[in-house]
């Protein structure tokens, strides 16, 4: 009877260094999966965090926040509700409207305060705290969309 303990101890060895790298190597994998799985089921993060109303009521202007979760700080920005799409105006707390319209660069760190105040029922001024910065912008709103206009931004001290 031959003896074959050195070639069981190799192939233990093996066994062992090739089950530790798949482990090492799926390990990293089943985190992301994991951290995939919650977000894909969390859903829609945005919620209407204030809501302003124009003078006729055809329009709402709401800040959004969106929570980034804890792999995120998070950002707000504004939408555009319109009131031909014939459902109630989302309040606080609320999903945002699907039909509702972005404004582009109007964004802020997560929870900023925005100050709208209505010039006309189509065009408002908006004013926003970032950080170290106060900004100021026009917006004029034409049929389901918009264009920001004169946009200042203010450094503060």
């Amino acid at each position: 009877m031959k003896n074959n303990t050195g070639n069981d101890l190799l192939k233990m060895l093996v066994a062992i260094i090739v089950g530790g790298c798949i482990i090492l190597f799926a390990f990293p994998l089943i985190i992301m999966g994991i951290v995939g799985l919650s977000v894909l089921f969390e859903g829609d993060t945005r919620r209407v965090n204030d809501t302003f109303i124009s003078p006729s009521g055809i329009y709402q202007v709401e800040s959004i926040n969106n929570s980034g979760g804890a792999m995120d700080q998070g950002e707000s920005f504004l939408c555009i509700e319109f009131e031909e799409d014939g459902k109630p105006y989302s309040v606080e707390g609320d999903k945002p409207s699907k039909k509702a319209v972005e404004i582009d660069d109007i964004h802020g760190r997560y929870a900023a305060e925005y100050e709208v105040e209505w010039i006309s029922d189509d065009s408002f001024t908006v004013t926003w705290n970032d950080y170290d910065n106060e900004y100021i912008a026009d917006v004029v709103i034409d049929g389901r969309s918009c264009t920001v206009t004169n946009t200042q931004t203010i450094a503060q001290n």
